[in-house]
């Protein structure tokens, strides 16, 4: 039985200058969604089934914060310590390492389609010199995990 793990959270949090086109957050968020959708179906199997919808908790004032929930199945501990969110930032965090060139090669298969996806996250940062976007995993409250994505 699949339900929403309220207690680990993505928050992922644009800190902006200058405004951000309405379409290209939307974009961005649909791209996070699509991402953890992909990370989760190529890291289970039909027989650790586990939900991969991200649903938003909260959306908060002043530079632009989400804070975003997974679904959560029994055997999810045992497959990763601090939860999916927690692996889906490392696999980003790699993603755009190598993305910038920091990384030689991906840290998994990328298509056409998940170059688009994140390019979509990528493009209210990319837009805004001087902007930065933060992914922060957070359970009950601690941070576990937190990656900074700034274009220059």
């Amino acid at each position: 039985m699949l339900e929403l793990d309220f207690s680990t959270r993505l928050q992922i949090t644009i800190q902006n200058e200058k405004p951000i086109v309405l379409v290209d957050l939307t974009m961005a968020l649909l791209g996070v969604s699509q991402q953890f959708e992909r990370f989760i179906e190529s890291e289970t199997n039909e027989q650790h089934q586990l939900g991969s919808e991200l649903y938003i908790k909260e959306v908060r004032s002043g530079s632009v914060i989400v804070e975003l929930v997974a679904q959560v199945a029994p055997v999810l501990p045992l497959l990763w310590v601090g939860g999916s969110l927690k692996e889906w930032v490392d696999y980003a965090k790699s993603t755009v390492e190598w993305l910038t060139g920091k990384l030689k090669d991906p840290p998994k298969e990328v298509t056409k389609q998940d170059l688009k996806q994140w390019h979509n996250i990528l493009e209210p940062v990319a837009k805004d010199n001087g902007s930065q976007m933060n992914f922060s995993v957070s359970d009950g409250g601690v941070v576990i995990n937190q990656y900074f994505v700034s274009i220059l």
